[in-house]
């Protein structure tokens, strides 16, 4: 390998913006976000003095919602971008939306009903929809929207949002234009029914069909304008708010849908691009709801009325230790030495002491949100001592005899990634050393086969759009196969990138019992109808996929809001960066 290692500050702040961009669903085609939009004062970079309370605040209660999105440069719900987020807020709607327990309420559909084997679920609509132009709303709509976005003759060179994890008889196939749109399992009953056949039993459809490849799309404006449709003055919608006003890749606004079955709590919400810090933003009354940088706390907390505006949401982002792919495959032939390095990291310490609370320390893959068993398996935990025995069962007591380990990571090390290679060093006696690269050479490196001595890990983060508890199995990475596999199929699985014929292919070849024992048992659990059975059947896999530990969690992420105290309702999804809200129809100002 040719890396240059870089001159890095023991503070530094750790982002890994571009993995959470994948986590959610891919590699976006959206370009990097845009700088404020003119009205809004400059940034803080981070080293500003306290927060002066007597700042000019927001007004409170005008009935306004104002923010900043990690984008929505294309408000086609059909192709996914960082817009296939912000339709799903409240721009479109679809038969049922999520609650923030990740249970479903109804939405467009006023009754979802299932046959006893999960495998048929049928949908009747409610009677009083429209689309915004008030052009009426059927069953027929939603047969063409999922034509469109299942039929590949539709999104030519696009990039579908059609989400795998909705198991529909055949659909994958006519993705692949295997077989024709007319063998997939959804059909027109008649004009407020519709029914979707699975090829599996799926307890949890309600769930995938609150996701955002579910939302409807007008055909009549589809056809009229091609791909001019989600232009301002074009765009039709079925949700309670409508595009009113946008300035590209800048400021987007919304006014209430007129011909939304219910009336709109907001009168106006004003969306922003970005991710960056947005303090002066919110002390300016520029915006309502901020999002908060770890230099920016301390000060907040300082601030007596600031404090009070401060809310804390979990996310499902998830930073974790994977495994580098080389001839030197030591990690990969003895999984003593994986868990040796697990035990040596006190998360608790990093969560609390050095990233001061904005993270939690994770116990599982598994986001606890989606599943009560997450934090109580008792697997992933801090013991030196367990850890120095392993190191002598696998051989290498004190770490003799490995030489030294890279940690492979994209930007600069933060002072929790000093904590962890000095944790893992005195745990575990292995020498390390720190290789952190830019995003574009760190992803080629991670996923790389090195044909050279190196051999270690790589620090990185994920998140799953997903909101059930197999999105923590959805990540093909996970596979404990991946983790356990010789040195032929490690090169294999790297010259695969990432085609899933290649990658399944580079996995059979594993001849780990365990790690096969453990796909076995997830293909079979894939095709469970006994929600019951189906909750112990992840449990006992997390419980496996813990202790081989080819995947080791370090910590979930928090994101810290300041909300103006006259917003109502106002509940960050987990699921997305920087926790906006489920739904805007929930949200309310005054």
């Amino acid at each position: 390998m040719k890396w240059k290692n870089r001159v890095f500050a023991a503070f530094a702040a750790i982002l890994m913006l571009c993995t959470l961009l994948a986590g959610c669903g891919g590699d976006t085609n959206d370009p990097a976000p845009a700088a404020p939009p003119a009205a809004a004062p400059a940034p803080s970079d981070g080293n500003s003095p306290a927060p002066d309370s007597g700042s000019v605040p927001a007004p409170a209660g005008d009935k306004t919602l104002k923010l900043y999105l990690a984008g929505f440069q294309n408000l086609d719900p059909q192709i996914w971008s960082w817009g296939t987020h912000a339709d799903r807020m409240g721009i479109f709607e679809g038969l049922t939306i999520l609650n923030p327990d990740f249970t479903t309420r109804l939405a467009n559909a006023e009754k979802l009903e299932h046959d006893a084997g999960y495998t048929v679920w049928t949908a009747t609509l409610r009677k009083d929809l429209q689309w915004s132009d008030g052009t009426p709303l059927t069953a027929e709509d939603y047969y063409y929207s999922h034509q469109r976005i299942i039929d590949p003759q539709y999104l030519q060179g696009k990039t579908s949002a059609f989400n795998t994890n909705a198991p529909i008889l055949n659909a994958l196939e006519c993705q692949k234009a295997e077989t024709g749109f007319d063998q997939v399992g959804i059909r027109v009953l008649d004009d407020y029914t519709i029914e979707y056949t699975l090829d599996t039993p799926c307890a949890d459809f309600d769930v995938r069909l609150a996701e955002s490849w579910a939302l409807p799309v007008p055909r009549h404006t589809i056809e009229q304008y091609g791909d001019d449709w989600t232009k301002p003055e074009n765009i039709v919608v079925n949700g309670p708010y409508i595009p009113t006003a946008r300035e590209e890749d800048v400021h987007l606004t919304l006014g209430p849908n007129p011909n939304y079955y219910e009336t709109p709590a907001l009168e106006e919400i004003h969306l922003y691009t970005g991710t960056q810090n947005q303090l002066l933003a919110y002390q300016n009354g520029d915006i309502n709801v901020a999002t908060l940088t770890a230099a920016d706390i301390d000060g907040v907390m300082a601030d007596p009325a600031l404090s009070g505006q401060v809310q804390v949401f979990d996310t499902s982002v998830l930073s974790f230790i994977g495994l580098l792919k080389g001839q030197n495959d030591v990690l990969q032939r003895n999984p003593l030495l994986r868990q040796a390095i697990s035990l040596s990291i006190d998360r608790e310490t990093i969560a609390q002491a050095v990233n001061k609370n904005t993270v939690t320390a994770a116990k599982s893959l598994v986001y606890p949100g989606f599943a009560s068993w997450a934090n109580d398996l008792d697997i992933v935990e801090y013991n030196v001592e367990k850890a120095q025995q392993l190191m002598s069962d696998a051989g290498y007591p004190g770490g003799e005899g490995l030489g030294t380990m890279t940690l492979l990571m994209s930007g600069t090390p933060g002072a929790d990634t000093l904590a962890i290679a000095d944790m893992i060093s005195k745990g575990t006696g292995i020498q390390i050393q720190i290789v952190n690269l830019e995003w574009a050479a760190y992803v080629v490196d991670r996923d790389a086969f090195h044909e050279d001595d190196t051999w270690g890990i790589y620090l990185d983060a994920w998140n799953t759009s997903v909101a059930n508890v197999g999105g923590g199995f959805s990540n093909y990475q996970f596979d404990m196969r991946v983790g356990n596999l010789e040195t032929d199929a490690l090169r294999d699985f790297a010259a695969a990138s990432r085609a899933v014929a290649g990658e399944e292919a580079a996995r059979q070849t594993c001849k780990n019992e365990k790690a096969n024992e453990y796909a076995e048992k997830y293909e079979k659990l894939l095709k469970e109808s006994d929600p019951t059975a189906i909750n112990q059947g992840y449990r006992e896999l997390e419980t496996m996929r813990l202790e081989d530990a080819s995947w080791i969690p370090l910590w979930w992420g928090k994101t810290t809001l300041l909300i103006q105290p006259s917003i109502q309702g106002y509940v960050g999804n987990p699921l997305l960066l920087n926790s906006p809200p489920f739904y805007f129809k929930d949200v309310s100002n005054g």
